[in-house]
């Protein structure tokens, strides 16, 4: 049963010119609280090489699936920090942002940065991975795999989706019973399941379409 790896990205170190040593040590600082942020979603498994390097060396050193780069810059009194998600493996850019602070507060800086590209990375990973495993034979799906599907049918909102959720989330705790995102998700469905919520109360802003534009953007 030919079955993928585990989800795993790369945070790879934060580029700055090494003359400025404000922006070389938030660069540093920034990586770390990246790192701990997304370790704390418990979705993937998350590596940090300590050199930078070509992107298929750390997709095959490391197993990473992503990898997730990035340089700080100094712009007069801000800092301005560019981030870029791309497949480690072809090396081909899944998403990019930039984002300045002027806080003088660095400690506060670095971790409220780093919790917007977690919040902005998670959706365009998930779409990634969904587009990834469409149309995978059920036999070759790990725990992952249905998850992924699992959490995209609840977002329908409708009983056969939620119905065929409920079916992933147990296929995914028979194959990882500790699995800790299929548990939280399935307490999830369980509850929804109970107390099904109507149309009108679906937030629009974070339906499946409209989850699945987002991440394209």
């Amino acid at each position: 049963m030919l079955i993928d790896p585990p989800l795993s990205l790369a945070v790879l170190p934060f580029r700055a010119a090494a003359h400025d040593r404000l922006a070389v040590y938030f660069a540093e600082r920034l990586r770390e609280s990246l790192i701990a942020a997304m370790r704390a979603t418990r979705e993937a498994a998350i590596v940090a090489p300590p050199h930078r390097g070509d992107m298929r060396t750390v997709a095959t050193m490391y197993g990473a699936r992503y990898a997730i780069t990035g340089s700080v810059r100094g712009s007069g009194a801000a800092l301005r920090v560019f981030v870029e998600l791309s497949h480690a493996g072809s090396g081909v850019l899944i998403w990019s942002s930039v984002l300045e602070t002027r806080d003088l507060m660095l400690f506060d800086a670095q971790d409220q940065i780093a919790g917007q590209i977690v919040t902005a990375l998670t959706p365009r990973v998930h779409f990634a991975e969904l587009a990834r495993i469409r149309g995978k034979h059920p036999a070759h799906m790990s725990a992952y795999d249905c998850v992924l599907q699992a959490r995209a049918l609840m977002y329908r909102f409708s009983d056969p989706s939620f119905r065929e959720a409920g079916v992933l989330l147990r296929q995914a705790l028979a194959m990882e019973p500790t699995h800790p995102v299929a548990r939280r998700l399935y307490g999830d469905w369980q509850r929804l399941w109970a107390d099904p919520p109507r149309v009108s109360d679906v937030d629009p802003v974070v339906s499946e379409p409209r989850a699945e534009a987002m991440a394209r953007a």
